[in-house]
């Protein structure tokens, strides 16, 4: 009788087995078609075989990538027509998954997928939830610099300056010797100062300092940072600005000073022109 048990039970688990793996086949059968149907752009039936194949196996991660791709494929940017906003939803909703089943050792995969959702939260202009979707990430990978950057874009996109400039300034703390962490305050900075006419003359004080010092700590970690030289020749012009907008009518007491100011400035620009033929650059 326990024998009999013994090959009853044997049957099944190769019945089972067998299943499984005709399973598996049909499934990958699927998401081949749909790798077909993807490269022919006919994205809708991609998406009926890719889901297919994950009805058949979960395990195909791959295929909620492509299923997403494949969403995106479909959108139109900036329409607000009920089926776009369907296809972008579907598309984040699929790149989210495929990002909690990917390998953690593969942070090539998860980069690129989450700048297929940094494009799809922009395009489909949800700026708020992907400010919500990486911040909630980063609680759980506080070391995250990618991260990082991105909330800082998209902190820029929504013309939230401040809120910008503390991730960046966070993503330096944590990637402290990355030169280009420092740079990008710079960069920022002098954007702010020179391009919004709101500034006020402390604030423009403020963001001069802030852009100095982060761009004179990029120029430590690396010395030949041609660009780091060239956006404090920029920030040195925006500091003589505190002492006159106008280059014809400054005060006879701060002429040596603003002088001073412009010749730091031109100091920066010879170097970095220097470095750049030096680098084979224009």
């Amino acid at each position: 009788m326990n024998r009999v048990r013994l090959i009853l039970s044997f049957v099944i688990v190769v019945v089972a087995l067998n299943l499984i793996s005709c399973g598996n086949f049909a499934a990958r059968i699927d998401a081949k078609k749909g790798n077909e149907f993807y490269k022919e752009r006919k994205y809708e039936e991609a998406i009926d075989k890719y889901k297919s194949a994950l009805k058949k196996n979960p395990d195909l991660i791959q295929c909620y990538l492509n299923i997403g791709l494949s969403y995106m494929a479909l959108y139109v940017p900036g329409s607000t027509h009920p089926k776009d906003v369907e296809y972008a939803s579907q598309a984040i909703n699929y790149f989210k998954e495929y990002l909690k089943r990917v390998d953690d050792t593969n942070p090539t995969a998860k980069q690129q997928t989450n700048e297929y959702l940094v494009t799809m939260y922009l395009n489909a202009d949800r700026k708020d939830d992907a400010i919500g979707y990486f911040e909630n990430h980063l609680k759980e990978n506080p070391n995250d610099t990618a991260t990082m950057q991105k909330l800082a874009f998209l902190y820029a996109q929504a013309g939230k300056f401040d809120e910008a400039l503390r991730w960046y300034k966070m993503r330096a703390q944590v990637d402290a010797k990355n030169p280009e962490a420092y740079y990008i305050i710079g960069v920022i900075t002098w954007e702010k100062c020179y391009k919004f006419a709101d500034v006020t003359p402390e604030q423009r004080a403020d963001l001069v300092k802030t852009g100095m010092d982060a761009l004179d700590q990029a120029i430590k970690l690396n010395p030949n940072y041609a660009d780091a030289f060239l956006y404090m020749n920029l920030l040195y012009r925006e500091k003589a600005k505190l002492i006159s907008l106008d280059p014809n009518n400054v005060p006879e007491d701060k002429i040596d000073e603003y002088n001073g100011y412009l010749a730091k400035a031109k100091e920066y620009m010879d170097k970095a022109i220097e470095l750049r033929k030096k680098q084979g650059g224009a």
